[in-house]
């Protein structure tokens, strides 16, 4: 039989183990996966408490619910309009014109940060 040579050569030595690499950083990335779900089952534990919270609110007499415009915010006002430093109330529009956020921006979503500090 005639001999043909490879039509590509052989993959030098040193890349053997790239295949492997990610295994050096295995209980790093194992105890990121863990964090991340514990993160989820505590996010998913309050969800669901609110959500009875909410339950337990809809189902109480109507009687006995404070009304909304009886429940002040935690600084006295009965509406959500942020405050001045010396408190007096911003309406919606000053707030709004006042404002330095883009109306345009793509929305925020927050991912994990890479950052690990220092142990």
């Amino acid at each position: 039989g005639a001999y043909y040579p490879a039509a590509y050569p052989a993959a030098p030595a040193q890349d053997d183990f790239a295949d492997y690499m990610w295994m050096e950083h295995e209980e790093e990335f194992d105890k990121q996966v863990m964090q991340q779900l514990e993160e989820e089952a505590l996010m998913e534990q309050c969800i669901e408490a609110m959500l009875e919270d909410e339950q337990r609110e809809r189902q109480r007499p109507e009687r006995e619910r404070p009304r909304r415009e009886e429940r002040p915010n935690a600084n006295g006002h009965n509406h959500n309009y942020p405050t001045t430093s010396n408190g007096a109330s911003l309406s919606l529009e000053e707030t709004v014109s006042r404002s330095t956020l883009n109306p345009l921006a793509a929305e925020f979503v927050p991912t994990r940060s890479r950052y690990q500090p220092p142990t």
